[in-house]
């Protein structure tokens, strides 16, 4: 995606969001198509298009905060093939989806931190020098979050396209960080468990 738009020479970045709002939309109603998903009062579509191609929900999963058990964020995995098996999920080429709403507000430093968590229970057996690079662009991307922001993740075979409620912020141009970063959600150590298993449609 980066490329083809980087491509078109003069866009200007309010064009470039307008082709991301474009690219990454809810496929067309129809007949068939399964209701929109709602966990937490958040609504996600059964499916998206990205790039002409048409996306699945996968599933949807709740991270929760604290002991009292704070609704933090939902998230939703949109693919080419939904699977309930996270490896087949991982070897798909792509692209996939990976959407974070958010339910309760949160500072930058407490995003910083769930990401610095996530990375250390999911580096534990050592991270290459590059991926601490693609972290390091993944952090810069961070901010303070509203109930009803979104962040998304487009993640392809060029890497990760970052946005923030629809719109891009940055392009991680990392295949392996891309996998990573979906590794961590529904790896051997996703954020809770409850998020791997709505992930994997359980």
């Amino acid at each position: 995606m980066r490329r083809s738009l980087a491509a078109a020479a003069g866009l200007t970045l309010c064009a470039i969001a307008i082709a991301i709002a474009i690219a990454i939309a809810p496929a067309p109603a129809s007949a068939t198509a399964p209701a929109p998903r709602t966990l937490s009062g958040i609504s996600v579509p059964s499916q998206v298009t990205v790039d002409g191609a048409s996306l699945t929900l996968n599933g949807v999963g709740l991270r929760t905060m604290t002991i009292l058990g704070i609704h933090g964020y939902v998230a939703a995995l949109y693919v080419r093939e939904p699977s309930h098996e996270a490896a087949l999920l991982l070897a798909e080429p792509g692209p996939k989806l990976l959407e974070i709403h958010f339910v309760h507000a949160a500072s930058r430093a407490r995003v910083e931190a769930e990401l610095r968590r996530a990375r250390a229970m999911n580096c534990h057996d050592g991270c290459s020098p590059g991926e601490g690079v693609s972290f390091n662009q993944l952090l810069a991307t961070v901010r303070a979050v509203r109930p009803g922001d979104t962040t998304g993740y487009l993640l392809s075979s060029d890497g990760v396209e970052v946005l923030f409620d629809g719109k891009p912020v940055t392009h991680i141009a990392d295949p392996d960080f891309a996998h990573r970063l979906l590794a961590g959600m529904i790896g051997d150590h996703p954020p809770q468990d409850s998020v791997r298993n709505g992930l994997l449609g359980e």
